[in-house]
């Protein structure tokens, strides 16, 4: 494709991303063993503030006409990673620019008292790709495809934060009913006119 740098085009390559909020000293000694398993193309480690995180992530740092559709998976089983191949793998003609299938587990299952719902899931699926004209049409029935391969394997549950953040239908999957009725009440009481489209979003998805 036009525009990838040379050193990954044609040849398949792993992105490794890594945060580590303890001591600076020894995050890079975590990540040492990971570090030099391979070559590495491009990147570095070094210290920045949490508003350059999205860098780890190479997340845009300009608006984008992008749709983008996550959902968790309750379980991953060989049907639905062949369904799933079937509409977005090397021998479809899927649009997306991104599929990806993310491991969860770990510290991200802790409970705590947060409006960050369904952390018991083991994978979430995000589907990425352009949404305007003349591919728009292609993005979003590959995206409803996407989804429904995997539908045998999940609750219909999301991330708040993998998905389109104002859409009530992706907002009341992504909070359990308390937390969204609390999310609301917080909205109405701090933005009464509905200035933020977040908490426009929020209290509508509610129907406070």
């Amino acid at each position: 494709m036009p525009g990838i740098p040379e050193p990954l085009a044609g040849v398949t390559t792993l992105a490794v991303r890594f945060a580590w909020t303890g001591d600076a000293v020894q995050g890079p000694a975590l990540i040492e063993p990971i570090a030099t398993a391979a070559p590495v193309i491009f990147g570095g480690l070094g210290v920045m503030p949490g508003a350059a995180l999205g860098m780890i992530h190479s997340d845009p740092v300009d608006p984008m006409p992008v749709h983008d559709e996550g959902i968790l998976l309750d379980a991953l089983t060989p049907e639905a990673l062949d369904a799933l191949l079937a509409v977005s793998g090397p021998e479809s003609d899927c649009p997306q620019v991104v599929v990806e299938l993310r491991l969860l587990g770990g510290r991200f299952t802790s409970r705590v008292d947060s409006a960050v719902s369904h952390r018991a899931a083991p994978f979430s699926l995000l589907s990425i790709g352009i949404a305007s004209p003349p591919v728009v049409e292609a993005t979003l029935a590959s995206a409803a495809a996407i989804m429904e391969s995997v539908a045998a394997v999940t609750s219909g549950r999301s991330l708040v934060n993998f998905g389109a953040s104002l859409g009530s239908t992706h907002i009341t999957r992504s909070y359990d009913p308390d937390a969204l009725q609390r999310l609301a009440r917080i909205a109405s009481a701090n933005d009464p006119r509905g200035v933020l489209p977040e908490a426009r979003a929020l209290v509508a998805a509610a129907g406070v």
